[in-house]
């Protein structure tokens, strides 16, 4: 099933639902003291020290030429999650086919809207159960103000013994979007 573009269109300050997790409103806001008068922050803007909270939480994407993406970081949320480091990995290395092409769409919308996106997913575990997972991502800009890097952040919101059992797929179950140009 090829990715879908249903999501709620919000305002930046909106992104983060009110069933969304404190440590995700509490990034964005963050991001958003960052961003200052610009469409988005620069990484050089972000200091990891000023966010000792979310650290193990945090994932980092490069966004490369040719329209591809690779883990630049992932926290030890993914590691213990996924059962190894993904620094260096393309999100097609370790999800199936259709729950990489729904994350790359969202990273694509991301960069090229450019926009923020927020979305509860379900994902299967080895022994069948689901685990609830919530995403917040944000773009860093370059120079020129286009989007060079994701920054997210990703909470595991139930089943936290499962470590690691996740099998690679996942499904959407609420996804909200932000254009960052009508923010």
């Amino acid at each position: 099933m090829p990715p879908t573009t249903a999501g709620k269109w919000v305002s930046i300050d909106n992104l983060v639902p009110d069933d969304g997790s404190h440590l995700s409103r509490r990034f964005l806001t963050h991001w958003i003291s960052l961003r200052e008068n610009q469409l988005m922050p620069r990484m050089e803007q972000f200091d990891p020290t000023e966010v000792p909270w979310a650290l193990s939480n945090i994932f980092l994407i490069d966004i490369l030429d040719g329209d591809d993406f690779v883990y630049r970081l992932a926290s030890e949320t993914f590691t213990l999650r996924y059962g190894k480091n993904l620094k260096g990995a393309r999100v097609s290395d370790f999800m199936n086919e259709a729950a990489a092409q729904s994350i790359l769409f969202r990273w694509r919308l991301i960069r090229d809207t450019p926009a923020g996106v927020f979305v509860f997913t379900s994902h299967s575990s080895v022994d069948g159960r689901q685990v609830r997972g919530e995403r917040l991502l944000l773009p860093f800009g370059d120079p020129d103000m286009r989007p060079a890097r994701l920054i997210g952040i990703t909470l595991f919101t139930n089943r936290p013994e499962i470590r690691p059992t996740l099998i690679g797929d996942q499904e959407v179950q609420v996804m909200r979007l932000a254009n960052l140009n009508e923010s």
